[in-house]
């Protein structure tokens, strides 16, 4: 499988996920995925066919045999790879351009847009974490834990 395909099968999923809400704050209590291709990280195998049910932002089942949905969400991955959630664990989000453009060009109201945006494309590329790696991001992952906008989860202790 070439680098191209896998990053399509990431995107696939992730907008999987994204169009039932199913993002770091909005998550449903019980969502089951159907017919989709599981990557097993720790055996570096492809769990093919398999179902996978979520419940409470937590992967609780993993089978190729059926799952019963009782009252979950139902989404046919129609043979996708679904994958965990990545780490990002140096990012810089509150830099969005380049550092100079940010001291003399950009107003600080249209920075913190540009991070808004920045966020969701984190997240849209597959990314549910980052720690931001020296930014001043705790307003961001605020908006971001409270659900007003949609991002990564950024830890800020």
């Amino acid at each position: 499988m070439t680098m191209v395909s896998m990053r399509v099968i990431l995107s696939a999923t992730i907008a999987i996920l994204l169009a039932v809400g199913a993002n770091a704050q909005e998550t449903l209590p019980r969502t089951l995925f159907i017919n989709v291709d599981v990557f097993d990280s720790e055996n570096a195998v492809v769990i093919e066919n398999a179902n996978v049910l979520v419940e409470d932002n937590l992967i609780a089942k993993v089978s190729t045999d059926p799952i019963e949905p009782d009252s979950a969400v139902v989404i046919d991955g129609q043979g996708r790879t679904l994958i965990p959630g990545l780490i990002d664990g140096h990012n810089h989000i509150m830099l969005p351009t380049s550092p100079l453009a940010l001291a003399y060009n950009l107003h600080w109201t249209y920075t913190g847009a540009l991070v808004t945006r920045e966020a969701e494309r984190m997240l849209m590329r597959g990314f549910t974490t980052l720690r931001d790696a020296g930014g001043p991001s705790y307003g961001i992952a605020k908006a971001i834990d409270e659900g007003i906008v949609p991002g990564p989860r950024i830890p800020y202790l």
